[in-house]
């Protein structure tokens, strides 16, 4: 996964915006859980989220569900559900919520 942000045709941001939000809950899980470093930053993919969800106007509850449903498809999937569970899914709400309301990137003008 990019640490840049990529654009994508507006048809394919809600696909795009799930897909992101599951791998950040992947993300998420695995750091620790398993113990081993990440290849990605559950923020990274959460910042690349959320500037998708503000183009598309979402309300930042709006993201914040989605987040709670790629949890929960990514726990169901993993069969394995860690006494720190809570913790790391508010963990995940919170950088969602600062990622969402963070000033956005500058981007050079050509």
């Amino acid at each position: 996964m990019s640490s840049r942000l990529e654009c994508a045709p507006e048809d394919e941001d809600l696909p795009r915006l799930e897909a992101l939000l599951a791998e950040a809950a992947r993300l998420a899980r695995l750091s620790r859980n398993d113990g081993s470093p990440r290849k990605s930053s559950p923020r990274v993919v959460l910042t690349e989220a959320c500037a998708i969800a503000r183009r598309r106007q979402l309300h930042p509850e709006q993201v914040i569900i989605m987040l709670k449903q790629a949890w929960m498809s990514v726990s169901a999937s993993e069969h394995a559900i860690s006494k720190d569970t809570q913790a790391e899914l508010d963990d995940a709400v919170t950088a969602c919520i600062e990622e969402y309301f963070a000033e956005p990137p500058l981007v050079a003008k050509p």
